[in-house]
């Protein structure tokens, strides 16, 4: 249904109401025909519905980078997707167990509200303390989001062994703390912050660098400019806006990611483990190393893509195979419980260097959770929220993700050609048909006349 064809302004206006009321949003596309440009409102979007629930899809969404025609083809990749997706949300009943570690300062369900929500609607999901060997057994996949005191040895090994057992790991690590409040007086500071899981997390195939990403396609913040509290937006490299995604199922067709004081990821060599990079930071980025100072007056100055030469910094990368224990040819740190030195199943480990990514802002005025990803600043929704939920579901083994990696190539038509060649084409298909036809009449004319004027002088 096409609301922008109904030609009742008032049922039109309520029907697009209505639409944006259950969860399908409009985009503005400008048409052009006849040499004329006119601005349509659109809704790229489907309402499913299953035993009295509705959930709605959205095909083309988030933030854009890409010119029209790569997203209309990363949309038309991803219909299939989405709407299995949302089949799935309607039919649910047997949910995924999936276990959130905590003890360590890790988000709580108020920083992850909105994620926690979004995927309440397939997994199961627990809060876990390492204070057992056997804590994680149950679970698919286990998540530790933004820790910010360090994890024993006994923990570690908690962890360890269950990937060694077939288990799934995803990390979001900040390895620097960042006191973002203290930007309102101009600068802030950036320390260290050890949480003793890099030999861990290198011991499976990636550094997380002690550093920041900065980036000039980014976020903003609000600064005050003047004696009177006036502020204006300023484009704050530190919150980089990430678009540059790998070929992997989970990032494919994905809309710009938001980050916030992002690090960066190094792979090593690791034997029998496979790495897949999936964020990448755009062209114009560099790094600074901690412990270093933030000052917003020296962004304003430095601020040009001579200084930001360090294109493709990797931000997430998955890792998958069979991997190598920790406390291999190490004492086991847990008295009784013997160590698994090389993994019997194939595990996965998901590591993201920005724990932010996972954080979602409050709507004051309503004391409601904003969605994951949502820059209130510029009213931009981006898919923090969808990337990791992808990440889950590649985790935990959902065939539905695999979905995402199927390739469909447009080929629209070249729209400056077919105007110059318009009347030509118009012609071809309109009067070549009609002369055709005349054609096979008047030739079925003269066979007939023939063939009767044969039959004559035949009977004389």
């Amino acid at each position: 249904v096409d609301p922008s064809a109904e030609m009742d302004e008032s049922i039109r206006e309520r029907q697009m109401s209505m639409l944006m009321q259950k969860g399908v949003q409009p985009m503005v596309y400008l048409k052009e025909e006849g040499g004329k440009k006119e601005q349509v409102r659109i809704f790229p979007g489907a309402i499913m519905t299953y035993k009295e629930r509705e959930v709605p899809v959205q095909f083309i969404k988030g933030v854009r980078f890409s010119d029209p025609s790569t997203y209309l083809n990363q949309a038309v990749e991803s219909v299939e997707f989405d709407l299995l997706q949302a089949l799935r949300k309607l039919s649910s009943e047997d949910f995924v167990d999936i276990a959130f570690i905590e003890g360590h300062g890790e988000l709580d369900e108020k920083e992850a509200s909105s994620f926690i929500r979004t995927i309440g609607n397939y997994y199961s999901i627990q809060r876990v303390n390492l204070s057992k060997d056997t804590a994680l057994s149950r679970f698919k996949t286990v998540v530790v989001a933004q820790p910010k005191s360090k994890f024993s040895e006994q923990e570690k090994f908690v962890l360890d062994q269950y990937l060694m057992k077939g288990g799934s790991l995803l990390y979001l690590v900040d390895p620097l703390e960042v006191r973002q409040d203290s930007l309102k007086n101009g600068e802030t500071y950036a320390v260290i912050r050890d949480v003793n899981l890099n030999d861990q997390l290198f011991k499976y195939g990636v550094r997380v660098n002690t550093g920041l990403v900065q980036d000039l396609q980014c976020g903003v913040i609000p600064v005050q400019t003047g004696m009177n509290g006036e502020t204006q937006l300023l484009n704050f490299p530190y919150f980089p806006l990430f678009y540059n995604f790998s070929n992997h199922p989970i990032v494919k067709n994905l809309d710009a990611v938001y980050g916030k004081f992002s690090s960066y990821i190094d792979t090593v060599k690791t034997t029998g483990v496979n790495k897949f990079p999936l964020i990448y930071s755009s062209s114009n980025a560099r790094t600074t190393a901690a412990p270093l100072q933030i000052d917003l007056d020296a962004l304003r100055k430095n601020a040009t893509p001579e200084n930001y030469n360090q294109g493709g910094l990797i931000i997430a990368a998955l890792m998958e195979g069979k991997f190598t224990s920790l406390y291999k040819n190490r004492p086991s740190p847990i008295a009784g419980v013997s160590v698994v030195p090389d993994a019997v199943k194939l595990g996965k480990v998901a590591v993201v260097a920005d724990g932010d990514m996972m954080i979602n802002d409050w709507d004051p005025a309503s004391k409601q959770p904003l969605p994951l990803g949502y820059d209130k600043y510029t009213r931009a929704q981006f898919s923090n929220s969808d990337f990791l939920l992808n990440t889950l579901d590649y985790l935990t083994g959902q065939p539905l993700i695999m979905v995402r990696g199927k390739d469909i190539v447009l080929r629209p038509l070249n729209k400056f050609k077919a105007q110059d060649e318009r009347m030509y084409w118009q012609v071809l298909n309109l009067v070549v048909p009609a002369l055709l036809v005349v054609a096979i009449g008047i030739a079925l004319y003269i066979i007939r006349k023939k063939r009767y004027s044969r039959f004559g002088n035949g009977a004389n």
